[in-house]
């Protein structure tokens, strides 16, 4: 019952009994990445922190009204109640451990995956010319020009990062310690577009 604990995975609590194959699936790079990229996918939309505290901040919006009635009729502030591990003297107490348990656990989920690189323009329209930047904090970016996937089976790389010239590139990185290779030394890459285009990147 180690909820309250905002990093680990609780399948590391279990047996294979409990958690028969998902252990084997994690051994195949290919599931790894795409498990990563699904995270990562999500985190930019219904995921994202600024989204799930506001769904976090709206149910406190409604329970706002009623809480001191449930505390009136159940006076267990300040007191331990199992399993519960926080013990706040008040409910606003409560809320703020909560909002902070959620936002620690979103950077634990996002540190065990190497993050995506980050593009200077997320697709659309570009003038003739325009500079596109893909970077980086950590590692080296793989990335190809015609939209195919810069990986071969196994998490094996095509080919080394270089700037190539292009009017749009597919990038990908490892997804984490769990496959079998890592990145080299970090890098920045750039492709200069010939001419507008309205390729997704």
């Amino acid at each position: 019952m180690d909820g309250w604990i905002p990093t680990g995975w609780y399948n590391d609590l279990l047996n294979d009994t409990d958690y028969p194959y998902y252990r084997r699936l994690f051994q195949d790079p290919e599931f790894a990445q795409l498990y990563a990229d699904r995270w990562f996918e999500l985190r930019r939309g219904p995921f994202s922190s600024q989204q799930l505290l506001a769904d976090f901040d709206g149910a406190i919006a409604q329970l706002q009204e009623a809480a001191p009635r449930n505390f009136q009729r159940w006076p267990i502030l300040g007191t331990y109640v199992w399993p519960n591990w926080y013990v706040g003297t008040t409910w606003e107490d409560d809320v703020a451990w909560t909002r902070q348990w959620l936002v620690d656990r979103l950077a634990w989920i996002d540190a065990q995956f190497v993050a995506p690189p980050v593009f200077s323009q997320q697709g659309g329209s570009v003038p003739t010319g325009y500079n596109l930047s893909i970077g980086a904090a950590t590692g080296a970016i793989y990335y190809t020009v015609d939209g195919s996937d810069p990986r071969l089976p196994g998490a094996r790389s095509r080919r080394e990062p270089r700037p190539t010239p292009a009017r749009s590139s597919s990038c990908r990185r490892p997804a984490s310690g769990r496959a079998p290779w890592t990145p080299g030394p970090g890098a920045r890459s750039t492709t200069r577009a010939s001419s507008p285009s309205r390729s997704r990147w």
